[in-house]
């Protein structure tokens, strides 16, 4: 937003490498990824997606992977500090000219709230309108709502069939998946770390630090109690707050 209203920025995302919905979601996962890559795909229709659950559990990564599997959609994503603006009319009019766009709204609880409990009751109107309203007929606005918290009064005219087109909750991945998704993510660490030591050399203090990390991988190998964890706890496991966090739980 500048002095002369509301404006686009192009950015460029970097496509999540080695991608593998079954082994890092749940097992419930790939029904929700056929209905939303369906909604993705189908030109020309308006609707609703929510995705939420618990901080690192992999909605961003999963985001990412949506807008470099389309690279001919056009993705718009709009920061927790314009959502306020949603019900704004000059935002709304911002708004139509996207047409055929997909609208991501990151962390917005306080939009899709019931509108007899907050006093953003324009911003759930304006999503109604373009998700499903008259408005819709012609604009092909898709919105991806994600958000951390539980949300337990959604507005339910966001929840009608045709307009919902699926809201699913990001959770922990599961010990069973752990079990074999970590030992793989360590192995591929420890990899990157020997190419590391041939690249340093002769730098001994360098190869010396090196090798305690991977001491400290090697290490990962000797639980056999694994428990529910995000993704983000997986992907950086060596990290001495998460092995200090995890010791607590018996890990």
């Amino acid at each position: 937003q500048d002095m002369s209203g509301f404006k686009l920025n192009k950015w460029h995302i970097k496509e999540v490498k080695d991608f593998d919905f079954k082994l890092q979601y749940n097992d419930d996962f790939p029904v929700a990824n056929a209905t939303i890559k369906d909604f993705i795909e189908e030109d020309g229709k308006s609707g609703l997606l929510i995705l939420w659950g618990e901080k690192g559990t992999g909605k961003t990564t999963y985001i990412r992977h949506l807008i470099s599997s389309y690279p001919n959609k056009k993705f718009v994503f709009i920061p927790s500090n314009l959502i306020t603006m949603l019900g704004d009319p000059s935002f709304g009019n911002f708004l139509l000219s996207l047409q055929n766009s997909i609208i991501i709204l990151e962390d917005c609880e306080a939009v899709i709230r019931s509108r007899k409990s907050n006093s953003s009751a324009s911003a759930v109107s304006l999503l109604l309108n373009m998700g499903d309203g008259l408005m819709s007929d012609d604009l092909g606005i898709k919105f991806i709502c994600t958000f951390n918290e539980e949300v337990t009064n959604i507005d339910e005219a966001l929840m009608r069939k045709g307009r919902l087109a699926c809201m699913y909750e990001f959770k922990k991945l599961t010990a069973d998946k752990v079990s074999v998704l970590l030992p793989k993510v360590v192995e591929n660490k420890i990899a990157e770390y020997e190419a590391k030591i041939t690249e340093a050399g002769d730098d001994t203090d360098k190869v010396n630090r090196i090798n305690e990390k991977i001491e400290k991988l090697k290490n990962i190998f000797n639980y056999s109690n694994f428990k529910n964890m995000t993704l983000a706890d997986i992907y950086n496991v060596e990290d001495d707050s998460f092995i200090k966090e995890t010791k607590k739980i018996g890990f």
